[in-house]
């Protein structure tokens, strides 16, 4: 799956990799990335364990990353920028969770600073998880692939149904997806939300 913003303002793209330490795969997102040409690419469940795993071509977009621990091999996330677009990324205050939790700032001048957190959430213990995440409620933009839904009919299966009110509801974000926006796509349906923004921010 993956999300675009495109707007008016500079381009956010999201993937999930399903596994990206393969040659091909890698080779397909960087076709992704030159044909849409995105400022920012934040990118789940890559399942690296090393960054040696990423071509050289694919290494000069990546500015950030948490890799898979070995007792997580199928977590992994990935901030990518356009090299060619100005920006910079600062790591968040709070500890990165290995493979799935990753805080941190967006500058450029192509945008206000967003604080943002990219998730990968687990398949299991979901909710121990996510009642025990360090949410800053100075954050503006949560994304990533949340492996839950919010509804219950958004569910598209019986093990989609499990659903709790989530915490960044209380911190003023609000479901991008929820009505849908013009400014905003999905390459494919999927039944766990993906990316959430504050509704101050006219970004999207």
């Amino acid at each position: 799956m993956s999300t675009q913003h495109s707007g008016t303002g500079p381009s956010f793209l999201l993937v999930n990799a399903r596994g990206l330490n393969s040659t091909s795969k890698q080779s397909s997102l960087l076709l992704q990335l030159e044909g849409r040409k995105p400022l920012w690419v934040f990118v789940t469940e890559t399942r690296l364990q090393s960054t040696q795993e990423l071509s050289p071509h694919l290494k000069k977009w990546v500015v950030l990353h948490s890799l898979a621990p070995p007792n997580d091999a199928g977590a992994g996330l990935l901030v990518l920028k356009n090299p060619t677009l100005p920006g910079f990324i600062t790591p968040g205050p709070s500890p990165p969770i290995p493979g799935r939790a990753l805080p941190f700032t967006l500058t450029s001048p192509l945008h206000p600073p967003l604080n943002t957190l990219l998730l990968y959430g687990p398949h299991l213990n979901k909710p121990t998880f996510w009642t025990s995440l360090p949410f800053d409620p100075t954050l503006d933009l949560v994304l990533g692939d949340f492996n839950f839904i919010s509804l219950p009919e958004d569910g598209s299966n019986p093990r989609s149904t499990q659903h709790w009110d989530s915490p960044w509801l209380e911190s003023g974000l609000t479901d991008i997806f929820a009505p849908p926006r013009p400014d905003t796509f999905m390459s494919s349906k999927s039944s766990s939300t993906s990316f959430f923004l504050k509704c101050q921010w006219g970004l999207l």
